[in-house]
């Protein structure tokens, strides 16, 4: 039995994200006109930033979704629109590569664990800068996204790499909340992915959904005590509340919580899901985050 668009879908990228994990890349291919195409498409789209997303880190990306793609259904999904629509033709939100190898994006030194000094350096940076209502995406070949509850806790739902869970059984009570250091120690070890902080730019906005995140997916009574219990699972709506997943759970505190403002596109409503690296695409012009920094 063929696998659905969705399903199809959430596997090609599951499998990706476990094999970009442990940093596997695929070999670029040289002759690929139809990656070189759609390379050229992200640029004119606005999506690719070709000084800071080079065509060799776009290869990678491309080559790693492809030969999984081809294995499991090539029949039931356009790999183009899939590549470009929901995963951001692979890039981060500004354009950028996924990957904390590009040497071209100055904005910040990538952290490492293992730089000593110089790492505790740009770990108290992070964490000077992280702020109540700001967005925290991890790269990689899918990528990963989180919401500031407060100006130290992150709210998130990891997941996993059991695909049969992710997709089936789903992971039980798993929405997890961290102080920053915490989070930042977790996330940094996660292959060569880099992670960017982004801000929404009305500030009481932004305090509004935090609360409504922290309420909704943590604490009734904004405990640091948890009595929300929320399984991880990738099911076809955006607005349901049974299961959740990372991107989901941070469209939803935009979607819900922010009350009157006119903050996320009601078309986004109609999206079987949101990836990561998409998720700030679904935002109005008007209220559309801004990039803090880059780790």
């Amino acid at each position: 039995m063929k696998l659905n668009k969705l399903i199809a879908s959430i596997i090609l990228n599951i499998i990706i994200l476990i094999t970009s994990s442990g940093n596997v890349f695929a070999s670029p291919r040289s002759d690929n006109s139809e990656a070189l195409n759609l390379y050229n498409q992200g640029i004119r789209d606005g999506k690719i930033q070709k000084s800071t997303y080079n065509y060799s880190d776009f290869l990678t990306a491309y080559d790693q979704a492809k030969d999984m793609y081809l294995d499991i259904d090539n029949n039931t999904i356009d790999f183009e629109e899939y590549f470009a629509q929901d995963n951001n033709y692979g890039a981060m939100p500004d354009g950028s590569s996924p990957f904390a190898n590009d040497k071209s994006d100055n904005d910040e030194e990538i952290y490492s664990p293992f730089l000593s000094l110089y790492t505790t350096s740009r770990r108290a940076k992070f964490m000077g800068k992280v702020k109540k209502g700001d967005i925290l995406l991890v790269g990689g070949a899918v990528g990963h996204a989180a919401i500031a509850t407060t100006d130290n806790y992150i709210l998130e739902m990891p997941g996993g790499y059991n695909v049969v869970k992710w997709l089936v059984t789903g992971i039980p009570n798993n929405n997890s909340q961290k102080t920053k250091s915490q989070w930042i120690d977790k996330w940094c070890n996660h292959g060569k992915a880099k992670i960017q902080i982004w801000r929404p730019k009305n500030k009481t906005m932004s305090s509004k959904v935090a609360n409504y995140a922290d309420y909704k997916f943590w604490s009734s009574t904004h405990s640091k005590t948890k009595n929300r219990y929320i399984t991880y699972k990738i099911t076809p709506s955006l607005r349901s509340f049974d299961s959740n997943y990372c991107s989901k759970l941070v469209w939803q505190s935009f979607y819900y919580g922010s009350g009157n403002y006119n903050v996320i596109g009601t078309w986004s409503a109609g999206l079987t899901y949101v990836m990561p690296k998409a998720l700030i695409n679904t935002f109005n012009n008007t209220y559309a985050p801004y990039k803090v920094a880059t780790y």
